[in-house]
């Protein structure tokens, strides 16, 4: 085994014929989630927003008891802010 699976990429196992393993093979960019659901994979490594699965942005949560949530909103509307929670499939 050369690379053992991460949240963003599989398992990587050496055929025995070369001197050097594999290239890793990423899960898939942009709909994997990793860190709990707050973000997704992008080129192997877990660093986009998952705001970003659904096109939406990152904003600021101001509703009560959400302050410390990820929140995504529609793409230049405010009033969309709501908690990653909420969207349709986050890991809760």
């Amino acid at each position: 085994m050369c690379r053992n699976v991460t949240g963003c990429t599989l398992t990587t196992l050496c055929d025995g014929t070369a001197y050097r393993c594999p290239n890793p093979v990423f899960k898939e960019d942009t709909t994997t989630e990793c860190d709990g659901g707050l973000k997704v994979c992008l080129k192997g490594e877990c660093k986009v927003s998952v705001c970003e699965k659904y096109a939406f942005q990152e904003c600021r949560c101001s509703k009560e008891g959400e302050e410390c949530d990820l929140c995504c909103q529609e793409p230049g509307k405010p009033s969309t802010c709501q908690s990653a929670k909420n969207l349709p499939a986050v890991s809760n």
